[in-house]
C-alpha cells in the first residue's frame, strides 16, 4: 500500500514537471509580439521581439529590420532609451524602409546626450519632410 501511494505522489511530480517543461518551450511568435504591443504590454513584446531577432538569419535582412523596429519602438514607450537607441539603429542597418526611424533615432539620440548624431538623423529626416515640427523642434533643441 505504501508503495502505491509513493508512486502516485512520484507521478503527480513527473506530470507537474512534465507540464511545466512543456509551457516553458513555447516559442516566440511575431504575432504574440505584435498582439502584446498593441495592447500596451510593451515590456513583454520587447522581450518576445528580443528572442525573434536572435533567431532570424542575418539573412533575412526585411525580417531583422522590422522585428528591431518594432522592439525600438516598445523600448521607447517604456522608456528604455539604450535600448531602444540600439534597435533603431539595427533597424537602418537592415535598411528599415520608413523614413520615420530617422525621427525615432534623432528622438533616442537627442535623449541619449548624443547631439551631433541626433543633428545628423534630424537632418536626414528633414530633407524628406522639411515642416515637420516634431524635427525642426528637436533640431533646434540639440543646435541650442
Amino acid at each position: 500500500m505504501k508503495n502505491r501511494s509513493l508512486f502516485g505522489v512520484y507521478a503527480a511530480c513527473l506530470m507537474f514537471v512534465f507540464t511545466a517543461m512543456l509551457f516553458s518551450c513555447k516559442s516566440a511568435k511575431l504575432s504574440d509580439a505584435e498582439e502584446k504591443q498593441r495592447i500596451g504590454e510593451y515590456y513583454s513584446a520587447a522581450q518576445i521581439y528580443r528572442k525573434i531577432y536572435a533567431k532570424t538569419p542575418p539573412d533575412k535582412r526585411d525580417v531583422r529590420s522590422y522585428v528591431a523596429y518594432r522592439m525600438a519602438e516598445c523600448y521607447r514607450h517604456i522608456n528604455n532609451v539604450p535600448a531602444a537607441l540600439s534597435g533603431y539603429m539595427n533597424a537602418v542597418r537592415y535598411n528599415y524602409p520608413d523614413s520615420i526611424i530617422y525621427l525615432r533615432l534623432g528622438q533616442m539620440s537627442q535623449e541619449n546626450g548624443q547631439y551631433p548624431s541626433a543633428i545628423k538623423d534630424y537632418q536626414i529626416y528633414l530633407e524628406r519632410f522639411p515642416k515637420d515640427q516634431l524635427a525642426v523642434n528637436g533640431l533646434k533643441g540639440c543646435e541650442a
